[in-house]
């Protein structure tokens, strides 16, 4: 975790404080649970509250829904 900041969620209609990190120190098997912001040199990922993120081995982010946890580890992470 890089650092929180406050942040608007559209869906709840309300302001929330998140985690922020740093997209350039994420490796291969870290997990990000929404609500979160990954921030990077060239874009900025929002993860919403209903989602997580997993890193892949080839550095790519894989956003799924929090209910397909189990089956998205899996195949992520395999």
């Amino acid at each position: 975790r890089k650092k929180s900041r406050r942040i608007y969620l559209p869906l709840q209609k309300c302001f929330k404080t998140v985690d922020v990190f740093d997209g350039a120190r994420l490796r291969f098997g870290n997990k990000v649970v929404g609500p979160a912001v990954i921030e990077q040199v060239n874009t900025t990922t929002f993860v919403a509250p209903e989602f997580s993120l997993l890193v892949d081995k080839f550095g790519s982010y894989t956003m799924y829904m929090k209910t397909h946890e189990e089956a998205a580890e899996k195949r992520i992470l395999n």
